[in-house]
């Protein structure tokens, strides 16, 4: 019991051998394996839809990355300060670090608008030899897939923050959030600190965008350049005039 203790210490994720003292899932994150169980019951329902049959579909059909998820982003982190300074690591560690925080900071900006956060480096330069360690990966760009909740959820204008009573966290999240918190006294008399994103009604599908791109940018120190969210290539299509007619 007591090692057991210390490997999920140790390990975001476990999963033991026959024997009881090899993780078989030592190299999965938690993002991973939330990824791996949504692909489980997905699995499971697509199966049971096909009444006996789906196994081609399943098993043998290659999905591409962005095919699974209902948002897409990548991220440049080409001389990256950030990125760079983790000097103190190895390159295969710096770039796991780099990931976990990724996640960590979309998690945190996207809140329960997100089910699923998912960071993956993008396929390894053609030109990249072993030999080279991980250092060529830099000019790889970063994916980013999200599985979203409810549309209500995710075109919210505002999400609200701890208690203004409540010190400690009020004060993680306004460290986190920068010129983004504001406080502000809601109509049942609570106040709390929040986050605004006003916009017109048909701007409201790019929301999820803002909110990437300012929680990114603010804590890796990447320009909105850097950062491509795939939902508003075709918006210019839909104007007229200047804005949209609806």
């Amino acid at each position: 019991m007591q090692e057991l203790i210390h490997c999920l210490k140790a390990f975001p994720v476990v999963l033991y051998d026959a024997t009881g003292h090899t993780n078989l899932l030592f190299r999965l994150t938690r993002t991973v394996f939330a990824e791996l169980q949504e692909e489980a019951a997905w699995t499971v329902n697509c199966i049971d839809k096909c009444r006996g049959g789906g196994f081609e579909e399943v098993f043998m059909t290659k999905a591409d990355f962005a095919a699974k998820f209902d948002a897409c982003l990548r991220i440049n982190f080409k001389g990256n300060a950030i990125v760079n300074s983790s000097e103190f690591c190895l390159d295969e560690e710096r770039w796991g670090l780099v990931e976990k925080d990724v996640q960590s900071v979309l998690q945190q900006g996207l809140s329960d608008r997100a089910k699923l956060v998912r960071v993956t480096w993008g396929r390894s330069p053609s030109n990249w030899n072993i030999n080279e360690g991980y250092e060529n990966f830099g000019e790889v760009l970063t994916l980013v897939g999200l599985l979203l909740s409810s549309e209500e959820k995710c075109f919210l204008l505002v999400d609200i923050g701890p208690h203004a009573e409540n010190n400690e966290e009020a004060a993680k999240f306004r460290k986190f959030w920068g010129v983004k918190a504001e406080l502000r006294r809601f109509r049942d008399g609570t106040i709390a600190e929040s986050t605004v994103w006003e916009c017109p009604p048909w701007q409201r599908h790019l929301i999820m965008k803002r909110i990437t791109e300012y929680v990114i940018s603010k804590h890796f120190l990447l320009s909105q350049g850097d950062i491509v969210y795939a939902v508003d290539q075709l918006d210019f299509s839909l104007h007229l005039g200047c804005k949209d007619p609806i």
